[in-house]
């Protein structure tokens, strides 16, 4: 669910919204307070399908999410969003107390962008947050520039072709090589 910031904060139209997914309520009010104050749009679902329902009725920009949660769990739930972000660079932070190898490694496998355990310092978290919504953005636009530079080439190259097909339609009306004039056939050739 969408919470909205509060009404004495200003709220420019070209903020980041971040999905926050946790099953702990203290822990979803302290980042979505955490956030807002420092003037993230924040959007909270306390489970992995509630998650899902919310990121498709909304993709956002970035998503904290934990690892234990019911119904579904951090690491099938950072699969599916993968499988439905329209945003390949989608940027998924994992904040849980999981600190084993095991976890970790699974954690990346299921397509995570950077993990952070429980607890955790704010100002890291903050940190990060903005490192990983940069990082998506340059990488955005690097591909749409590449792109832009392939459409272009890409359009140059079918000018040319129809600059070509136009050169062949006039050539072969104006020289035609078919054998009901043998002699503008030959002498055509003889002047190449």
């Amino acid at each position: 669910m969408l919470k909205p910031p509060p009404e004495s904060f200003p709220t420019p139209s070209n903020l980041a919204l971040i999905l926050v997914i946790d099953d702990d309520p203290t822990m979803r009010e302290l980042l979505y307070q955490t956030l807002i104050r420092q003037g993230y749009c924040v959007m909270v679902a306390s489970n992995g399908i509630q998650a899902i329902e919310e990121f498709r009725r909304c993709p956002p920009d970035l998503v904290l999410l934990d690892a234990q949660m019911p119904e579904l769990n951090g690491f099938d739930c950072c699969r599916r969003l993968r499988q439905l972000s329209p945003n390949r660079f989608l940027p998924i932070l994992m904040l849980t107390s999981l600190n084993d190898t095991g976890s970790i490694d699974q954690a990346f496998a299921a397509g995570v962008s950077d993990y952070l355990t429980k607890p955790f310092n704010l100002a890291i978290l903050l940190q990060r947050i903005q490192h990983l919504l940069q990082s998506s953005q340059a990488m955005a636009e690097e591909v749409e520039a590449c792109v832009q530079q392939q459409t272009a080439k890409l359009q140059t190259r079918l000018e040319d072709l129809k600059l070509l097909l136009e050169i062949r339609m006039i050539s072969s009306t104006q020289f035609p090589t078919s054998c009901d004039r043998p002699y503008l056939t030959c002498e055509w050739r003889s002047r190449c």
